[in-house]
């Protein structure tokens, strides 16, 4: 079977899930074709068959998601996007797939229904369209605007397929939920417990994090920052695949960004965590309020002393609720995905 790839390159987690399904997808004898761009390109190019497309972005101010920027800036790109796509539709006819799969890239989508291709969505972000969740009523807006968005990405997929690290209601009859989709690198790490906690975050304002950090005793391992050297009770380290994950899974708690990926990591070696969601992000928030509700650690949208000294007093009860969370390998998504690809692909 021929399958085209659609992923989206903003941030690392689509590239990092794209990598588990991709593999999964060849090792059954299919073949596959990428479309992605900038961080998924970075990553991806060298593993699969890939080619670069345009792709939309996120633009922020600050530590928050800037709107108007994002949308202003990405109009101003429709020449070169409605030229992505006549390419991509081109790629399509010569790669002749039986199927297209999209993890939130929204070109790929438009040429599955286009094309008159079958479907799949696979993805954290659809939970907020097709999923039934909760969230704080303060964050209607960001709810409102995050769900718009979201809906174009993949309108009207054949199978939806959702992951995440809470549960939650499910909307219609094709739309699964499945656990985290996690790296055979962490699938594969054993965990320990040592005294550093881990710190990861590339906001603009990660000095004045640093300098709440600087006001406790704790041993703080920082990335973020791409660079080596000490401050005080701060060691920051310049990315490394390896030593990130060393770091994270020998951590005794975490602290950083909200997104998806590595919250599902962390939880996998049942550290707490301490999520900094970027401001107006409602995924990000979203990811934050249910690490709250479950218990699995906590959230700050303003770090203060106050916020970062009650998560470091609360860690034994985190790690506690963390016993019950059910860690799981990729199983169930590999199961899922060839009953879909069987179902929806003519033989």
């Amino acid at each position: 079977m021929k399958i085209l790839f659609g992923v989206a390159g903003e941030g690392s987690g689509h590239a990092t899930r794209a990598e588990v399904v991709a593999n999964h997808l060849e090792s059954k004898g299919h073949t596959i074709k990428i479309i992605t761009y900038h961080q998924g390109i970075k990553y991806l190019s060298s593993k699969f068959d890939t080619e670069e497309i345009f792709g939309l972005r996120f633009f922020h101010k600050g530590d928050k998601v800037d709107y108007p920027t994002t949308i202003l800036e990405n109009i101003k790109k429709t020449p070169e996007a409605t030229k992505s796509l006549t390419r991509i539709k081109k790629i399509a006819q010569k790669f002749d797939p039986d199927i297209i799969i999209t993890d939130f890239e929204p070109l790929s989508s438009l040429c599955a229904h286009l094309c008159k291709i079958p479907l799949i969505s696979i993805d954290n972000q659809h939970v907020i369209t097709h999923g039934k969740i909760e969230y704080d009523k303060k964050w209607l807006g960001e709810y409102m605007l995050y769900r718009a968005s979201a809906s174009t990405m993949a309108f009207k997929a054949d199978a939806y397929i959702l992951t995440s690290f809470f549960n939650f209601g499910i909307t219609a009859d094709n739309v699964y939920h499945i656990p985290p989709i996690l790296r055979k690198e962490v699938l594969q790490h054993k965990t320990q417990t040592l005294k550093h906690i881990l710190v990861y975050s590339t906001v603009s304002d990660i000095r004045q994090i640093i300098n709440i950090l600087k006001l406790t005793p704790e041993k703080y391992i920082i990335y973020g920052t791409n660079e080596d050297k000490i401050e005080k009770n701060c060691i920051f380290k310049k990315f490394s695949k390896s030593g990130f994950l060393n770091d994270l899974a020998s951590s005794r708690a975490v602290i950083g960004s909200a997104g998806a990926s590595l919250i599902t990591e962390a939880l996998y070696f049942k550290k707490p965590y301490l999520a900094l969601p970027v401001k107006r992000r409602f995924e990000q928030l979203v990811n934050s309020y249910y690490l709250r509700k479950l218990g699995y650690g906590n959230y700050s949208e303003d770090l203060n002393a106050s916020d970062l000294n009650s998560f470091l007093k609360n860690i034994p009860i985190y790690k506690k609720h963390l016993q019950a969370y059910s860690k799981t390998d990729n199983h169930k998504l590999y199961a899922l995905l060839d009953t879909l690809l069987n179902d929806l692909v003519k033989q």
